[in-house]
């Protein structure tokens, strides 16, 4: 373990004290989760190819559309709550607000997406709660980097979030109704060589099989 590291499991540090903090020398990304900072592992290339190909996806349709709204990739997201403590980098955050050079985090997020993988499924899975946290996000998905499957939390109309998520397999249609956009399952995998057979794998407990 690294003396930063290390330094780090004695004295929680603020948010302005990690970003300060030079890292462990590895180049992994790491979050600040309550004071102490979690590497989130290196991606595999399917991972990054899903990243890759959503985040272009995405950003055609703005641009095709002509609306403000950018794809942002491992941006800095601040939880609402304990805020001075916890800092996340999801794989891909929306946002429709303008870039404001003087600000570091993405400000008002609206779609949020997760990759799993089979290091960091637990740990990614632990974000949910604090996406939901924020008030402009309405929307939160979660892609398998082992199959073509995600999970969709979508905010109610009365700003609640429903109990569970929503499954879609690799027949179905992805709908981000926030930035009013659809695309087939398939095509945001279509470059990664998964078996379109393959059963999901890393969703929560109850749809293991």
């Amino acid at each position: 373990m690294s003396e930063a590291l290390a330094w780090n499991d004695e004295h929680l540090m603020t948010m302005a004290e990690f970003r300060a903090w030079p890292g462990d020398g590895s180049g992994q990304v790491f979050d600040l989760v309550n004071g102490r900072v979690r590497a989130q592992g290196a991606p595999s290339q399917t991972h990054s190819t899903i990243q890759l190909d959503l985040s272009f996806l995405m950003e055609r349709f703005f641009r095709e559309t002509g609306m403000a709204c950018r794809a942002l990739p491992t941006p800095s997201v601040v939880p609402a709550v304990l805020s001075e403590w916890n800092e996340r980098h999801p794989d891909i955050a929306v946002t429709c607000r303008p870039n404001d050079p003087s600000v570091h985090e993405v400000r008002e997020p609206l779609v949020i997406v997760e990759i799993l993988s089979r290091t960091n499924a637990r740990d990614t899975w632990d974000n949910v709660s604090d996406y939901m946290s924020l008030p402009s996000v309405r929307e939160i998905l979660y892609l398998e980097s082992e199959a073509i499957h995600g999970y969709l939390f979508r905010r109610l109309d009365d700003g609640s979030w429903p109990r569970d998520y929503v499954d879609i397999s690799a027949d179905d249609t992805l709908a981000l109704h926030s930035i009013g956009w659809s695309v087939p399952l398939a095509l945001i995998y279509d470059r990664t060589g998964l078996d379109p057979a393959a059963p999901p794998r890393r969703g929560l407990p109850r749809h293991r099989k």
